[in-house]
């Protein structure tokens, strides 16, 4: 049975959840399979050098958020930058590990049939805005999902999850995906405005 998909709707769709992980061995054997079918130990690195993240640990990031958005809402899309400046010291998906070699998991995903596309789109004049790429699951990658039993209980969402999500922003924007600062200004309450306060915490 299919999901009979419409095509990809650029605007119904939410950014990368860096967040959700799980170690279910339902999921750790689909990306293992993964893995393997899709050639992905090619992007293993060379030599003694290690990754804070590895290539696996990258593939499960973004399928286990391809299943969870396929839960939720199968025509639900993912926006992605595969721009690799994304990915540089200080932005948004490297201060939370997610290396710029997810961008080549990604597109082995693609070329798999695995997952699709819809192509970033770049406003030249400046005027206008640019989007990300944006990913969804095939039918291929959907057969798979219905194999697994595993649902929205047993995937955290909040993994590494920065305690503080008023100084984050997320930018939609290939060329512009660092993290920016949300200006806001301390206000000193009035005595009576205190006491009004904490009336309302406490009741």
């Amino acid at each position: 049975m299919e999901d009979d998909l419409p095509k990809i709707d650029r605007w119904h769709s939410e950014p990368l959840d860096v967040h959700t992980w799980s170690d279910h061995p339902e999921i750790k054997a689909l990306c293992n399979d993964l893995y393997d079918q899709t050639g992905m130990s090619s992007l293993e690195p060379k030599g003694n050098r290690k990754a804070k993240r590895t290539v696996k640990g990258s593939l499960r990031v973004l399928i286990l958020d391809l299943y969870v958005k396929w839960l939720k809402d199968p025509s639900l899309s993912i926006g992605f930058s595969k721009t690799k400046s994304s990915y540089k010291v200080g932005s948004r998906y490297n201060g939370l590990y997610i290396p710029e070699k997810i961008i080549e998991v990604e597109a082995l995903l693609v070329d798999a049939g695995y997952v699709e596309e819809l192509p970033h789109f770049h406003s030249r004049a400046g005027q206008g805005r640019s989007y990300t790429t944006r990913l969804r699951h095939t039918e291929t990658l959907t057969e798979l999902f219905r194999e697994l039993t595993i649902d929205l209980h047993d995937i955290d969402t909040h993994t590494n999850e920065e305690c503080v999500i008023l100084h984050d922003k997320y930018v939609d924007d290939p060329d512009d995906d660092t993290n920016r600062k949300i200006e806001y200004k301390d206000e000193e309450l009035s005595p009576d405005e205190l006491l009004w306060s904490i009336h309302l915490e406490a009741s």
